[in-house]
This record gives structure tokens, sequence and C-alpha cells, in this order.
């Protein structure tokens, strides 16, 4: 069900080769990870099976990649991505594993088999479930064995110009790996910069890592790192963590609101030895983006 990891080689050359030279452990940690993290994402794609109902009678043969806020997006071969509306369909049928909410907080685990109009039936081992459509909040696609439970990508390059003796890499990578009621990212990013005359290095990378996880039909908890260096800055090291712990109030195909509030701390070490500590309060309103405020308030707050 992964994304099939995506590698690119922008090498260019005009005849020169690149400069020698050793990059820092902090950066070959962070590119052992990065190459790590890649390896481990690998493409689980399975035919584009997956059949939608509209409600006029036409059938449209695609993959399910995701339903939430009221809307259905499907990827097909030939017409492309669709957005289709949720409370348009008439019934939707997935051969693969999908987890499936419900506006009261209940989660479902299963293939999607034939059902009645409006209505979507989770097939597990415990036998067929039915659901309405319109108390269906949330489906995604989750694989049933770990490796396919894993999405990922990774990008990387490889530049150098003659005219200013300079050469660059880059790598980053992306892994995403689902659970039911959790996930877990791990992205990691790196440059490694070298020049003829050796006047000065520009290497930098960050290494990030996110959890989610609803322990509670309503409430949930989530937490993120992430570990930097930037040669440029004079910075040796910057580490940043924060949690937060929530509950979801709203949740339904118009409206989805939820409370959590949290901590979130740093601690930066620089070439001239200097330290500094910091502690922030995170207090906002989210839902399911709790990952995405706790990575807002590392980059704004800290």
């Amino acid at each position: 069900m992964g994304r099939r990891p995506v590698v690119r080689d922008d090498t260019r050359s005009n005849g020169q080769g690149a400069p020698s030279g050793r990059p820092d452990c902090a950066l070959i940690a962070i590119l052992v990870t990065t190459l790590a993290l890649a390896i481990s994402s690998p493409s689980f794609a399975q035919g584009r099976t997956d059949v939608v109902t509209l409600a006029n009678g036409d059938h449209i043969t695609g993959e399910v990649v995701r339903v939430e806020r009221g809307r259905l997006e499907f990827k097909t071969d030939d017409a492309g991505t669709l957005y289709l509306e949720w409370d348009k369909l008439s019934s939707l049928v997935a051969n693969r594993f999908v987890e499936v909410l419900t506006s009261n907080g209940q989660r479902y685990l299963g293939t999607l088999g034939p059902s009645s109009i409006r209505s979507i039936s989770v097939v597990s081992l415990g036998g067929p479930v039915s659901l309405p459509m319109s108390d269906v909040t949330l489906v995604t696609p989750i694989g049933s064995s770990f490796w396919s439970r894993i999405d990922g990508s990774i990008d990387l390059g490889y530049n150098y110009t003659r005219s200013s003796g300079v050469a660059q890499f880059n790598l980053n990578s992306d892994t995403l790996y689902r659970r039911p009621a959790s996930s877990l990212r791990l992205t990691a990013s790196a440059t490694v910069t070298q020049k003829d005359d050796d006047s000065g290095r520009d290497d930098r990378g960050t290494i990030e890592a996110s959890y989610l996880r609803y322990p509670w039909q309503h409430w949930f908890v989530a937490a993120a790192g992430r570990f930097e260096t930037n040669e440029s800055l004079g910075l040796t090291l910057r580490s940043q963590l924060a949690g937060v712990v929530g509950a979801r109030l709203v949740n339904s195909n118009r409206a989805q609101l939820g409370i959590s509030g949290g901590l979130s701390g740093n601690n930066e070490q620089n070439v001239d030895a200097a330290h500094g500590l910091g502690m922030t309060a995170i207090r906002f309103v989210s839902t399911d983006q709790a990952i995405g405020e706790i990575r807002a308030a590392l980059d704004g707050g800290l």
C-alpha cells in the first residue's frame, strides 16, 4: 500500500572530480539513518481493484487513498486522483485492509465488502459489520503485516559546480508506519557541502520523529523530537522534544474539534561550547493534526 520509494540522481559534472573530505560524525549518523529509513520502506503496491459506486449507479475502479473530512481521495489509472464528496457516494468496496473510524470514536479494521446503499461493510475475522456511511468520518488503508504498514520515500542528489568549485550532496527520507489508532513518522535530511579551496563547510542535517496514539476512545497523546546540526550557524547539536495530551470533542464529516496541551523544550550546543536551554508551554485547539501543531511549536517556539 506504500508509495514507491523515489530515487532521483541529479549528478552533474563538467569533467572535474569532486573534492575529497570527511564529514563529521553527526552528518555520518544522519546519512546512515536516512538510508536506513529509506531501505526499510519497500513498496507493497497492490492492483487498483477498489470500487466506488456513485449515487447515479456508475462504478469507478481505483485505489482508496483516504476518506477524511467528508471527502474520498481515490486514485485511478485513467483519470488520475479523484476527490469525491462522501455524502454523494452509494457504496465503497476495498480488498485491502483499512481502518475505519466512526463519529462516536469506534474503530474497525478489515476489508470493505459489498454492502447496501449508503453503507459500508467492514469484513474482519469476527464477521462483517455494516456501518452507515454518514457515521464514517475516516477510512485509512493499513496493511495486515508489519512491512505492508510502512510507507516511505527517498530523494537524493549530487551536484558539482566547476566554476565555484563547490560540491554538494543532498539526501532526504520520509517513513510512516501506521497501526490501528496510532502512527509513527521518521524523517531525515542531510546536506554535505565541500569546496575546492577548503574555505569552509556548510554541512547540515536533521532527524525528526513524531508519534500519535489514541489509547482511549476520545483521548490522544502525541510526541515529537528533533535533532539538528548546522555548521554554517556554528550549531553542533540542537535537541528538541515536545509532547501533548488531549481530547477530541467533535468528530464528524462537517466539523472536527479537539483540545490539548503540553510542553516543549530544547537544548543547544554550539561550537563555542555555549549551551542554551528552554521550555515552552503548548496550548492549542487541534484534531488529528496534533503532530503538525507540535512541529509548529518546535519551529516557532524554540
